[in-house]
């Protein structure tokens, strides 16, 4: 049998640093040798005869080798050949390779020995003139004294030059001056115990005891420290991957975009005449989507993403056994294909069973089964698009079916289907009949299944598109909560003289239905939903002018110049810097009342450590309070939020009279106020299915109240 090869490794780097540490040895040998062979009778230059043979064992160029490296450095050239050998055998040995950053504190202990040594001429004036150099230290101590050192004395040089010589000799060898401190105190300590005494013994094995503990604290802590710098490298390099295949995702044309359905069919079918390899199939298309991951990503990215490799861990075997294809990941859902619409319903169930229990693991489950093109692993077309807007209609921890799927659960009597409604869905022409499948579990979501209670009367229910459509409805009678939920009313609701005349329509509101537990069985089923109860017409109303609200005040007090902008910017950056924080500066952005500075981190600099430090940032600039955001939505920067010291006010008819509100396509627009770069925000109503308005004392919810009730007398 023969011998398995051994996988090839990558030996460019390690062949450079054998080759580079071999030509360090060689050139301190060549040093060695033209230093300690030197005789100024080898060149002409000395003004002497010239040796024949000469006396250096480099020859001619050994010779002005030495001579050039005294001249400049004096005694102090016998540093280069031990130095440079030191160097060499970082490069030759691996765990050497520390060495091979620290060539600047070489360079400052030969210039540190060169000064020092033209310091004493006297000293060492016999060695000078042997070597035919102008002191001891050579012509580079002789300027570093004239330049800088004798503005200090002799003896202020001295010590300066002896502490450098020193640091630069510490970082070289790595030698632990502290720990060898600590050792001979240890030993000191040891030495003055009277071993004679009674319990001498147990003194020296505690003493040993605390030494050896001491040690292994120390252990413990380099060892945190590798393992935390260790765990940025990944976190940055997870990063980067993650950035490159998202990158690599948008430039790629297959990548489905759901928010144009349109463009998606259009793209199927012209594949369909181009590429002959795609195919048409009829499939059930399954949408899984993880309830509240986009606020989960925004407070902890890290948990997040493991929420994802849980999903991926948990769901594969569970699609395999249902022979079910993982076509692809889009963001925290899945895209499922299936060949039976069965096998997609009881993977549906299946799966929900499987991720009950698990935290913030609550998914929502949409299925349809339609027509779709294949080319490889993509697919594309109109049943692609219709199963992702079903999904969101699923309660959490629930599945939604289309109507084709209903169609072929009605002979399964262990599915219990009940009707959500009838939606119009963006992108499809058809309004679409939505169901829900009992799991046999608590569903979290408020979703209310509607049924009616006789055949000959319709519901009132309202989808999403009920208010799109500006036709009037034909009138409806009105329904009561029995009528709705099925269930019986704690007491009957009469219609007053209005309702009988007409005149006025009315407002139902459906029963409470709690959301901890199972629906109240209705009594009966009848037919779908078809129709929505309108709101009330108003005629000949006219929109009041905006002359009845307050004008913008246009001679506003002088904000914040831009300069003490730029100096609040670099007293955030100083802040920073004086914790071993490290950030440059970014964009400025000035709002009516806050101003937000956007930082960039230096590379291995923690986002959430910036906001650690966020009462000295507010100590530093004697703000009130700050805001960090960490990150920007939307960016890879950090933003401190200062509130301005002079507040610009936000007018409702500032608002009104924008250009966002008047070009505004919104259904029921709704003016909010202005964002951090002072855009006017516009929010559209009718897409709001819940509003919660909360917040503190004076924090401005009935002012928000009155914007809303103000932009729809307005519009």
């Amino acid at each position: 049998m023969a011998r398995k090869e051994a996988p090839q490794k990558d030996t460019t780097q390690g062949g450079a640093n054998e080759v580079l540490g071999i030509g360090l040895f060689a050139l301190a040998v060549l040093f060695l040798l033209a230093l300690f062979s030197y005789d100024k009778g080898d060149l002409s230059f000395n003004g002497t005869e010239i040796n024949d043979p000469r006396h250096n064992l480099v020859g001619l160029i050994g010779a002005w080798l030495a001579q050039g490296c005294f001249l400049a450095l004096g005694v102090a050239a016998y540093l280069l050949p031990p130095l440079t050998l030191v160097f060499a055998f970082g490069f030759l040995i691996n765990k050497l390779d520390g060495l091979r950053k620290r060539w600047p504190w070489a360079i400052a202990m030969i210039l540190a020995g060169s000064a020092g040594l033209s310091l004493y001429p006297n000293l060492f004036g016999g060695l000078a003139g042997q070597l035919n150099t102008v002191d001891g230290g050579g012509y580079i101590g002789m300027l570093l004294n004239k330049a800088i050192f004798q503005h200090v004395g002799t003896a202020g040089a001295t010590v300066i030059l002896l502490s450098v010589y020193a640091v630069s000799l510490l970082y070289i060898t790595n030698f632990q001056l502290k720990d060898w401190a600590k050792e001979m105190w240890q030993k000191w300590k040891l030495r003055r115990i009277d071993r004679s005494a009674p319990l001498a013994e147990e003194e020296v094995e505690l003493t040993k005891k605390e030494d050896e503990l001491s040690q292994r604290l120390k252990e413990l802590e380099d060892l945190q420290r590798k393992l935390e710098a260790t765990q940025t490298q990944v976190e940055q390099t997870a990063q980067a991957a993650e950035e490159t295949v998202a990158a690599a995702q948008q430039d790629d044309p297959r990548i489905i975009d759901l928010s144009q359905p349109g463009a998606q069919a259009a793209q199927a079918a012209e594949d369909e005449e181009d590429d002959t390899s795609a195919k048409r199939q009829l499939a059930a298309i399954m949408f899984t989507d993880i309830a509240g991951y986009s606020r989960l990503a925004n407070h902890d990215e890290k948990e997040a993403l493991k929420l994802i490799r849980k999903q991926r861990r948990l769901l594969k075997p569970i699609v395999k056994k249902y022979e079910g294809e993982w076509l692809k990941e889009i963001g925290d859902g899945l895209l499922l294909s299936f060949a039976s619409s069965l096998n997609a319903v009881d993977c549906a169930l299946a799966i929900q069973e499987k991720v009950r229990g698990h935290a913030h693991l609550d998914l929502r489950i949409g299925i349809h089964q339609g027509d779709i093109v294949r080319d490889g692993k993509d697919i594309l077309g109109d049943g692609v698009n219709i199963a992702s807007r079903i999904e969101p209609y699923a309660p959490i921890g629930g599945v939604a079916v289309s109507e084709k799927i209903q169609q072929d659960l009605i002979s399964q009597p262990q599915y219990e289907v009940q009707l959500l409604g009838e939606f119009a869905l963006e992108g499809v022409d058809q309004r679409v009949e939505i169901y829900t499948l009992k799991t046999g579990a608590e569903e979290l979501d408020e979703t209310q299944i509607i049924e009616p209670e006789d055949a000959a009367q319709e519901e009132t229910v309202l989808p999403p598109a009920a208010l799109e459509s500006d036709e009037p409805e034909p009138s409806v009678p009105s329904a009561n909560a029995e009528d709705v939920l099925g269930v019986e009313s704690p007491e009957p609701v009469k219609a007053t003289d209005e309702e009988e005349d007409g005149t006025e329509s009315s407002v139902h509101i459906a029963a409470p239905v709690s959301s901890t537990g199972p629906l109240q069985q209705p009594k009966k089923k009848g037919p779908k939903a078809t129709r929505v109860d309108r709101g009330p017409m108003i005629e000949n109303y006219n929109l009041p002018p905006a002359s009845f609200l307050q004008a913008p005040e246009y001679n506003a007090p002088q904000v914040d110049a831009t300069e003490e902008l730029k100096a609040q910017a670099i007293t955030i950056q100083k802040t920073l810097n004086q914790f071993g924080v490290e950030v440059t500066l970014g964009d400025i952005t000035k709002g009516p009342t806050i101003t937000r500075f956007e930082l960039h981190p230096a590379a291995g600099v923690k986002m959430e450590k910036i906001t650690t430090y966020a009462n000295n940032i507010t100590a530093a600039l004697e703000a009130e309070r700050i805001n960090i955001l960490a990150p920007v939505p939307g960016k890879s920067t950090v933003g401190v939020e200062v509130p301005n010291r002079v507040k610009t006010k936000v007018i409702m008819r500032d608002l009104l009279e924008s250009d966002e509100w008047k070009k505004s396509k919104a259904k029921i627009p709704v003016a909010l106020g202005k964002d951090v770069y002072g855009k006017p925000m516009i929010a559209d109503l009718a897409e709001m299915p819940h509003l919660l308005i909360a917040g503190a004392t004076g924090a401005g919810k009935s002012v928000c109240m009155n914007s809303i009730i103000a932009s729809l007398l307005y519009k």
